[in-house]
């Protein structure tokens, strides 16, 4: 894939919506994967090739949606976020996660979780773990390119 899109010299995250993972390529050598959560069904993360457009170390979400939607969260701590698209949409920790990987995407059981968020994929985010966000955010910059597909 890294052919297909002309990325074999660059540092480049793909993030597979299938896998549910993300994996760090730098001149085509795969550095480092991870299991992550992406957008639920009806909030998808967007498939595409994106570039950093901004990059937030702490940062506080706030929901974009009133109180009253299913979608509206609490002011929220993230300690290492990249902006790949308008709109919110981030590459982000999530440490009220317990479980990434696949199927978490979709609503399933996570009986240890201490928030009704763990159940469910993200509003379009790529959740990682703290740890694995701190990894992304100091070993990328902003000419890396993500591959969501």
């Amino acid at each position: 894939m890294l052919s297909h899109y002309a990325l074999q010299k660059r540092q480049v995250m793909m993030v597979s919506l299938a896998e549910q993972t993300m994996r760090v390529y730098q001149n085509g050598k795969l550095v480092q994967s991870f299991i992550v959560t992406t957008g639920r069904q009806e909030l998808p993360s967007i498939p595409g090739v994106w570039s950093v457009l901004a990059r937030r170390s702490p940062v506080i979400f706030q929901a974009a949606e009133p109180r009253n939607s299913p979608y509206w969260f609490p002011d929220t701590p993230i300690q290492y976020a990249l902006l790949y698209h308008l709109g919110g949409y981030f590459i982000h920790d999530a440490p009220w996660r317990v479980a990434f990987g696949p199927g978490t995407q979709f609503p399933h059981n996570d009986p240890i979780g201490t928030s009704a968020y763990n159940f469910d994929g993200s509003h379009g985010c790529i959740n990682l773990r703290t740890s694995d966000a701190a990894w992304v955010y100091k070993h990328t910059g902003w000419n890396t390119a993500i591959v969501i597909y």
